[in-house]
């Protein structure tokens, strides 16, 4: 697992495409937790919202869908700004009653953080397995998350600084 971290964070350090990243940091976040279902949802502070920007398995067709704050569990995520796993996602309040998440068995979300702000949502779910992320689990996707932090953090500030020498 250390060693997937590693190569990890090389290739995320490196990237300067938004796009390439995000679809990147999914890829290696469901290879590392052995599911093909996940997500990257990016917040629009002026809108008030999150829009998914990249997903797989279950979430693929549900890219361009937004949340609010406290909306499921990306929101609870973005308003708390603290990681959230539900263990049994079928017996949790907050759960999202889309026909979609009905077979959910375990969930996650991280919040990617530019200093202290949110500025998106990384998730993972186990999908029709009798399976939990553990607590090793919640520490490896702590450090993607921050890993895909800084490497988020910085395609972004790549992609504006570009945008201001082009205008």
């Amino acid at each position: 697992m250390l060693s997937l971290l590693h190569d990890t964070a090389r290739g995320l350090m490196h990237r300067k495409n938004l796009d390439e990243l995000l679809y990147d940091i999914v890829a290696k976040a469901c290879r590392l937790f052995s599911t093909e279902h996940g997500y990257i949802y990016l917040v629009d502070e002026k809108a008030m919202f999150m829009e998914l920007k990249v997903g797989s398995g279950i979430y693929s067709a549900l890219v361009g869908v937004r949340r609010e704050p406290g909306q499921g569990i990306s929101g609870t995520t973005w308003q708390q700004g603290e990681a959230l796993i539900v263990a049994e996602y079928q017996l949790w309040p907050q759960r999202n009653k889309n026909q979609v998440f009905q077979r959910v068995e375990s969930a996650m979300a991280f919040p990617l953080k530019a200093g202290t702000r949110v500025i998106g949502v990384l998730g993972l779910d186990y999908y029709g397995k009798s399976r939990r992320f553990s607590e090793a689990d919640e520490l490896a996707m702590g450090r993607m998350a921050e890993l895909a932090s800084l490497a988020l953090d910085n395609a972004q500030l790549y992609e504006q600084t570009q945008k201001e020498i082009v205008d």
